[in-house]
């Protein structure tokens, strides 16, 4: 659980001229040492016209100056009123990212509508569509965050023409979005719109679990359509605070400020009647406070457990810490202390700080990691299917930044640094191949073959030496088994590669003919044209680009593995990761990934009987033609990601459309099935030499040296299949014209290798 303190800057009367001036000091003091006590948040309201009760009406400026004087604690705009009356919405966007700018990304960005009919009436705000107005606002301040420009939007209450709203703020695609919430319905619609819920309301720790409970069930819901581009599931609850090692003490020096908070919220916002410039709050609760069940007996008697929601957190550390854990044990994420009430003592205040950060909180922090960190992994599934729906009902596909969830810890685990580097392996070796020629994808290898270890195959075939005929689809073909000839047979001129030896031939098959128009599919001119040109796109920088986002999916991945104990690590890691990696690449919608996972699935299955290679080739053809809308689509606008660097790629001439899906597809083939395999084979290779898992586990820097060559010990069988254009020589064994030449395996080569059967990297 977290620990943050609400400041709405109350101030009883009498007031001297200098009572505001020393009151707002004060709060920025000791919110500068709850930042070096280790308090995680500070949350200021935004209120209007409530003399005595909360002098924060322009908590955006407050907040700016609590930015200058802390380093690390995070800054609450509890809340921005959003409905336009209060605040126009483009007002609200310029100063949150102002704000999350001068913070360094420190912002969480609250939302409400107001209650009083005080605040209300005076900015002409009519209660019965209040909540709409916040609402529509809501949605349009996300999209000014992250559109540039803003599209605009016409709505019934918020309506504002295409403008570039600025600045844009530091945290991507923005800071957490929550919903102040009052009741259990707002609770509800907090959740369904992956909003944070923050209850200002006092609550024990049963009445805190159903609001929890409730929250998370919203979460997990069909009905969870974001209003943001991320979901923040977090709640958060007010809880009254004061720490001292004597009870009495607590009590006393807390409990008029504790009281005074809540007569002033039910003075406002129900019984009272407030007379601008004359309403005198701290006189009417001295007189009323027994008649509103507020007198001081209220917080009960002493020496018992904490549990009267109305006195909270206030008594001694080991009474704070036992009922806090009831709180954490409900499951509430954030409480969020009310320290600064009434008439409180500053230097009370602090030295309440100070107990509380050395006595209650070190023990919260120590289980709140791992808690998020679970939690994440949890609710992972649940909020990528509410992004998905939120694409869905916006109509369009959009750009997804790097989510600020999960919250994990900074070191690197051993596993996790090896799947990120297995996971970008192919795109980096795209993106600074040398030479003229690739290697291809081959055809379905013979069933006669029964290759269960390539490896193993290929090095009993290499003590035969040179190329050996044998027969594929009843026809003589020759199979090349050793380095040398592997090389000259892969850059003879004399020899092509099947989809374009089969295309120049009119015979192309449903295997050749994934591969057209793809590097290792053609021959010069075409494939010299297409690199150049593609060189363009496949660069370092792209791969890097996505080095951030291919970690927080492995965490992740790794995360719910950790949850449920054990797992199949092909089902859980090695399939999904790369898949997800390659429709980040692609810039494949997060709500198309399920049926773009389907149709890549079925497409690549063996065409073992006819009723298989049907819907094999119906889901290729599908899967092209979903390519070709999304290449459309970014030829028409644009986005971060490879197809449309693709669309753009050019230098004399560009890449064709056909061209641009013709290597998207490529990628798909290339890099989904072989890193799976690459991944469990490289796994299971660690397994098997426990010395060198050891290692990499005492020093994860060694993750690159393991990765080359793991790639050689590990790596799956590179089928490859060349057809001779004329009469060649390979190997001094004459070839003829048309003849399919080879499958070839070359990882492990006893002529380029001193130790080609075992890993090793010291």
């Amino acid at each position: 659980m977290k620990f943050g303190l609400l400041y709405g800057a109350q101030l009883p009367r009498p007031w001297t001229q200098d009572s505001e001036h020393r009151l707002f000091r004060e709060m920025l003091e000791e919110i500068e040492l709850a930042d070096r006590l280790g308090f995680d948040h500070v949350w200021c309201p935004e209120h209007h016209f409530l003399e005595e009760y909360s002098h924060m009406s322009a908590p955006e400026v407050f907040l700016g100056a609590v930015s200058q004087r802390t380093s690390r604690i995070r800054i609450g705009h509890a809340v921005a009123l959003m409905p336009p009356g209060f605040n126009p919405t483009a007002r609200v966007a310029e100063r949150i990212a102002t704000l999350d700018l001068l913070s360094d990304g420190r912002v969480d960005f609250g939302t409400g509508e107001s209650t009083t009919p005080t605040e209300l009436g005076g900015f002409g705000v009519e209660r019965s569509v209040k909540r709409d107005q916040w609402a529509e606002a809501v949605d349009a301040v996300a999209r000014m965050f992250v559109e540039e420009p803003f599209a605009g939007c016409e709505g019934k209450y918020v309506s504002a023409p295409i403008r570039n709203v600025l600045p844009k703020p530091r945290q991507k695609p923005h800071p957490p979005m929550w919903m102040a919430c009052g009741n259990r319905d707002a609770i509800r619609i907090a959740a369904t719109k992956g909003l944070g819920a923050l209850n200002f309301s006092f609550f024990g720790p049963a009445e805190t679990k159903k609001w929890v409970d409730a929250y998370y069930s919203g979460i997990e819901s069909a009905d969870c359509v974001p209003a943001g581009f991320a979901v923040n599931a977090q709640i958060a609850a007010t809880i009254p605070m004061f720490c001292h090692e004597d009870e009495t003490t607590a009590v006393e020096r807390a409990v008029d400020g504790v009281q005074f908070f809540n007569f002033g919220l039910g003075f406002y916002a129900g019984f009272g009647t407030a007379a601008p410039g004359r309403t005198r709050l701290w006189e009417e609760f001295q007189r009323d406070r027994d008649k509103h069940g507020m007198g001081r007996s209220s917080f009960g008697k002493p020496g018992m457990p904490l549990g009267n929601p109305a006195r909270g957190a206030v008594g001694t550390p080991r009474q704070i810490r036992d009922f806090l854990r009831l709180h954490e044990e409900a499951g509430l994420d954030q409480a969020i202390f009310l320290v600064q009430g009434g008439g409180t003592r500053h230097e009370h205040i602090c030295e309440s700080l100070e107990l509380f950060a050395n006595e209650v909180m070190p023990e919260f922090k120590e289980r709140d990691e791992t808690a998020e960190r679970l939690k994440a992994a949890r609710l992972r599934p649940a909020i990528d299917a509410a992004m998905a729906r939120r694409e869905r009902t916006d109509g369009r596909p959009r750009l997804h930044h790097p989510r600020p969830e999960p919250k994990l810890t900074p070191q690197l685990t051993s596993a996790s640094a090896l799947a990120l580097a297995l996971a970008l392996a192919l795109a980096l070796a795209l993106a600074q191949a040398e030479g003229e020629r690739g290697t291809a994808m081959a055809d379905t290898p013979e069933e006669e073959l029964r290759i269960l270890d390539p490896q193993t195959v290929a090095q009993e075939l290499r003590k035969h030496g040179p190329p050996r005929q044998i027969t594929m689809n009843g026809t003589t073909a020759w199979l090349v088994s050793r380095y040398e000839d592997v090389r000259d047979c892969l850059g003879h001129p004399g020899m092509s590669p099947a989809a374009a030896y089969a295309a120049s031939q009119g015979q192309t098959t449903p295997v050749s003919g994934l591969f057209e128009d793809t590097l290792p599919g053609t021959n010069p001119p075409q494939h010299t044209r297409l690199r150049r040109l593609l060189a363009k796109a496949f660069t370092t920088r792209r791969v890097e680009s996505l080095r951030p986002r291919v970690q927080e999916i492995t965490d992740t991945l790794l995360d719910r593995i950790a949850v449920d104990g054990r797992a199949d690590l092909v089902t859980a890691l090695a399939i999904p990761l790369p898949m997800q990696v390659i429709c980040e690449l692609l810039g494949v919608p997060i709500a198309d990934r399920t049926e773009f996972h389907q149709w890549a699935d079925l497409m690549l299955m063996p065409p073992l009987d006819p009723d298989t290679a049907a819907r094999s080739q119906d889901a290729a053809a599908k899967l092209w033609t979903y390519m070709e809308d999304l290449a459309e689509a970014r030829r028409q606008a644009p986005e971060d990601d490879l197809i449309s660097d693709l669309m753009s790629a050019h230098e004399d001439d560009r890449l064709s459309h056909r061209e641009v899906v013709a290597t998207a597809r490529m990628m798909l083939i290339a890099g989904y099935e072989l890193t799976g395999s690459f991944i469990s084979n490289a796994v299971f290779s660690l397994l098997s030499q426990p010395d060198q898992m050891e290692l990499l586990r005492k020093d994860p820097e060694l993750a690159g040296r393991g990765l080359e060559e793991l790639l050689r010990h590990a790596g799956p069988g590179i089928l490859v299949v060349r057809f001779a254009n004329e009469d060649v020589e390979i190997g001094s064994v004459p070839i003829r014209a048309a003849t399919r030449c080879s499958w070839t395996w070359t990882p492990r080569t006893p002529t380029r290798h001193t130790s080609p059967t075992a890993s090793g990297w010291t």
